[in-house]
Parts: structure tokens; sequence; C-alpha cells
């Protein structure tokens, strides 16, 4: 888009606010593109790298550059975003999500989890390693899953969490309740792994809750409390 044909638009998005004539409009910009097309407006704000106040957009919106909506974002048509995209306030969406898909990792060695990677699945294709929870007090809301995606060798699998004794909640192992008061780690152990056995855990702030699991053999999936 040119700047004449931004300069035009905003003319009539300017109309459209005025008169209240048109209730929903498609728009299809570049950051660089909708960060002008605000500053010319003198609208909300700036995306792409700053902060924005709310937006409500009734049509679709096309976003392809990096962005951060900081305020309540609502878009009532399509949204389509291909860049990176940080959404810190509320967002209303009325449509479906579709192409979604979850972030996964296939581990191998010893690993310490970050907040960051919040929903990661972890796939566990070998033995003897450690996935390391990130303090529990910093990461509320956060949440974890735990697949074994290969046969194990020699050694277990572990899930530790980084303060110790504040894992919480109960393990379905073999259709019976294991429970886990107060522990320290999570542990797959080796041969009796089943692929497809798995376990997820959720952060309140202030202990690990385990939110669900499943596994096939008993006492094949434990709660310990080695110290």
């Amino acid at each position: 888009m040119n700047k004449k044909i931004t300069i035009g638009l905003v003319v009539v998005l300017s109309l459209m606010l005025t008169v209240g004539a048109v209730k929903a409009i498609d728009v299809s910009l570049s950051v660089d593109e909708l960060r002008q097309l605000v500053g010319m407006q003198g609208g909300p704000g700036e995306l792409g790298g700053s902060t924005s106040d709310n937006w409500t957009v009734g049509g679709n919106l096309a976003v392809t550059g990096t962005s951060a909506f900081t305020g309540a974002t609502t878009v009532a048509g399509a949204l389509a975003v291909t860049g990176a995209t940080t959404l810190t306030g509320d967002v209303t969406m009325t449509g479906a999500l579709a192409g979604y898909k979850e972030e996964t990792e296939r581990v191998s060695s010893d690993n310490t989890l970050t907040s960051a990677e919040s929903g990661l699945t972890t796939y566990i294709i070998t033995t003897g390693s450690t996935s390391t929870l990130p303090a529990v007090s910093t990461a509320t809301g956060t949440i974890y899953r735990f697949q074994v995606a290969a046969a194990f060798g020699t050694r277990n699998f572990g899930i530790d969490s980084a303060e110790g004794d504040n894992i919480e909640g109960s393990l379905i192992v073999a259709g019976a309740v294991v429970d886990c008061d107060a522990e320290d780690q999570i542990n797959f152990i080796v041969d009796g792994e089943n692929i497809g056995d798995y376990v997820e855990v959720v952060s309140d702030g202030q202990q690990w809750m385990i939110r669900d699991s499943g596994a096939l053999t008993s006492a094949k999936m434990t709660c310990t409390d080695p110290s």
C-alpha cells in the first residue's frame, strides 16, 4: 500500500468513525503500514515493537510483521498473523482457531525448562536424562507435558522440581491412583515404559500440580522424594 492509498484509507476510516456509517471493514496491512496509519490517524498507539491501547476490528485483520498488542484486542473477522505476535492484554476471538500447532521437543539429554517454553510437549526418546522444571514461584500458569516416544535403554527418565518437595496430585498408573504428596520427582521407569505414557504438570505459583497422566504398566511411573 503506497502513501496515497494509506492517506485515502485514513480519510475513509475517519469518516466511518465519525458518522458511524459502517460497523465492520476488512484491513490487510503490513505492520509498517499499520504503524503509519495509526500514527497519521492519531489513534490508539503504535504496533510492531511498541505499545497500543485497545483495538477492535469488526472485519478481517492481517498482520504480516512483528507486532505487539498490549491492550484488549477483539477481532470479529478472520485473523491472519504471519509474524511474531505478542498479546499481553485480553484477547477475544469469535471465530475458530485454525492451523494451530503445539510446540514439541524430542529430548535425549538433560535439559532445564524455562517459563517461555510453557505449553511444550517433551517427547522422551532416550533414557537416563532429566528435565528440570523452572522455579515454581516464577512460573505461575505454565504447563508442560511429557510423553514417552521410544523405548528406553537401561535408566529411568526423571522430571525434577527445581526446589523440591512441591509436586502435588496423583498419577494414574495401570488404572490405579498413585498419590504424590510434596514430592521432588516424577519418574518414568525403564523396562516398563510404554510409548504413549504421559504426565502433564502446571504451576499455581506455589506448587507443581499434576493435571493429567496415564501409564500402562503398574509401578512404571512414580513420584519420589530422594532427599
